[in-house]
Parts: C-alpha cells; structure tokens; sequence
C-alpha cells in the first residue's frame, strides 16, 4: 500500500474528493434562468462519508454475505430515500446473480432469486 502525498506541486494540484468535484459541477442554465445551478440530487459530502462508513461497517462484520448484504441494502434505502434496495452476488460458475440481501418485504426472497447474466435490467448491467 503506499502513501497519499497531500501536499500539492505545480505539478500535481491536491485531489478534491469525489464528492467535492461533483458538487462543484454545474448543468447549463435553463432557458429564461439567471445562471447555473448546483447539480440536483447529491448527497453532502458529511452524509456522503457516513454512508460509506456504514459500508465499511457492514463489509467489516464477517465472511458472511447475506447480513452483510441485508446492512448494505438497509444503508442504500436510507441514504436515496427509497423503499426498497436488493443486493445481488455474482455466481461466476453458473454465471447468474443470486440476490443476498434486501429490504422487507423481499428479505424473504433472499437465495431464492437467481438471475442469469444478461436477463432483466441486473442480469444485463452485471453481463
């Protein structure tokens, strides 16, 4: 592993984190509009490093995948104010997801759904 140099050079400025660099951006002023504004739909930089934390929390806690997917699926509703989230692990064997963790009420359907690659919206992104 090696060391982060924090300083910065003419050569290499200091690295903001990701999450700086994204708010930073701006989209095009809409028609009519003063000016730019802040991309929508970032989270601060504070609940940002929480969420990854939690993570780091959750990954921390053993070998076993299904609680540490349950945490995870548990952390991601939280942070995107969604009712739902299903963690899927890739089988490579089989070549198929097999979902690991979720939130109520498809907790219940953790190990029992498996998707081939390239089937549905997940097994696609995951081919």
């Amino acid at each position: 592993m090696s060391a982060r140099h924090s300083g910065s050079t003419a050569e290499h400025p200091p690295q903001q984190p990701v999450s700086a660099r994204m708010a930073a951006r701006t989209e095009p002023a809409a028609v009519g509009t003063a000016g730019p504004h802040p991309v929508r739909g970032l989270v601060p930089p504070d609940r940002e490093n929480a969420l990854l934390l939690g993570i780091i929390e959750a990954v921390s806690t053993g070998p076993d995948v299904e609680p540490m997917a349950a945490a995870v699926a548990k952390l991601i509703t939280e942070a995107t104010a969604t009712d739902v989230c299903f963690v899927h692990v890739l089988d490579d064997t089989e070549q198929a997801l097999t979902l690991a963790g979720a939130t109520p009420p498809f907790d219940r359907q953790v190990g029992r759904i498996r998707l081939p690659l390239g089937s549905g919206v997940t097994g696609w992104v995951a081919s």
